[in-house]
């Protein structure tokens, strides 16, 4: 479990103490490839900071990629806005590489990020992690792209902004 997933809740407990204004969110979401949505909802008293997460997977020729996107907070200088990815990048092929990026926007500045390049028949970890103490994020997703001897593709957006 990341820090912030402890954190948060203390942070959201303390928040009425500090004067910071209440959050008025679920605490947690977690999205199904199918677009639903289950809430968890906190104990009585606790107030929400947003904390949404994807299990999410893409494949296609020479590349495959499996993880978790996360996102939430509230774009404050206690509670930063912020997106999370592990997961797995794979490379299928004997030539060419597979790249992971992430896209996301805040207030009219869009980015497109590589979050990891893997050479050919290889794998590696994705972590990539993001935060802004002015901005929430929106608009996100993540896409992996590959190139061997036919050519440079690239697959569909997968996330929440896709």
């Amino acid at each position: 479990m990341k820090v912030r997933q402890l954190i948060l809740p203390v942070i959201a407990a303390l928040a009425p103490a500090l004067a910071v204004p209440a959050v008025a969110s679920a605490a947690t979401a977690h999205v199904a490839q199918s677009g639903q949505a289950v809430q968890t909802v906190p104990g009585p008293g606790a107030q929400a900071i947003p904390a949404y997460s994807q299990n999410l997977s893409s494949t296609i020729t020479c590349a495959t990629w499996s993880g978790t996107l996360s996102w939430g907070g509230n774009g404050s200088i206690l509670v930063p806005g912020y997106i999370d990815v592990e997961g797995k990048l794979k490379d299928t092929c004997n030539n060419g590489y597979a790249q992971l990026f992430i896209h996301w926007d805040t207030i009219n500045n869009p980015k497109n990020e590589l979050v990891k390049k893997v050479g050919p028949n290889s794998s590696a970890n994705t972590p990539f992690s993001t935060e802004d103490r002015f901005n929430t994020y929106k608009d996100i997703y993540v896409y992996i792209c590959s190139e061997n001897s036919t050519g440079y593709r690239c697959g569909n957006h997968k996330g929440p902004g896709a």
